[in-house]
């Protein structure tokens, strides 16, 4: 899957921020390659990072363009799959349902972000075990998926929580996606 600079990594406001637990992610994505990412993020000034300090969304969207071109998608996956690591707090997942995370993804998002328009992560619930998430205007295809799968892995009903549990989580390649230059994009899921 090829991707745009125009469709991902877009800086929509340059004044916006992220906070570091986000970008903690992506060092913690980068296990023994760990000086490799934080290079990448020195290169663009955010020198080791706190997950309390505010940082230019710009820097995080280049090193995370770089880490894509010299490392691939699937780096980018992995960042993703980290990021309920460092943004979502057990106190506050320990006692809500798969479907109360991932509704609360939106809040979560905007909590790690500031000064400008960042755009939404929309659930709706399509079955009991099933939902469609509408994403506008986050990180990309690859990162988004990997947190929609580390979420619904770690917290599918404890009933269902074997690894041989068959979860999904696709794109709609048939709705607008990055792929055809939207900055919208769905993903089925189901556990």
């Amino acid at each position: 899957m090829n991707y745009t600079e125009d469709t991902n990594f877009k800086i929509y406001e340059p004044t916006t921020e992220v906070k570091g637990s986000i970008i903690m992610s992506l060092i913690d994505a980068m296990d023994e390659y760990q000086a490799i990412g934080l290079a990448y993020l020195n290169k663009y000034d955010i020198d080791k990072p706190e997950p309390e300090k505010w940082y230019k969304l710009s820097s995080y969207l280049s090193a995370l363009r770089l880490i894509y071109e010299k490392l691939g998608e699937s780096t980018l996956y992995l960042i993703g799959a980290r990021i309920y690591r460092n943004v979502f707090p057990k106190e506050y997942t320990e006692k809500m349902s798969l479907e109360e995370i991932l509704n609360s993804v939106n809040d979560v998002y905007h909590s790690i972000h500031r000064n400008g328009d960042i755009g939404h992560v929309k659930y709706t619930a399509t079955s009991e075990t099933s939902c469609t998430m509408e994403v506008h205007k986050t990180y990309g295809t690859p990162l988004d998926r990997g947190l929609f799968v580390s979420l619904t892995r770690m917290f599918q009903p404890k009933q269902r929580s074997s690894l041989d549990t068959e979860i999904s989580v696709e794109l709609d390649e048939l709705l607008p996606n990055r792929k055809t230059g939207s900055d919208t994009e769905y993903f089925h899921i189901s556990w």
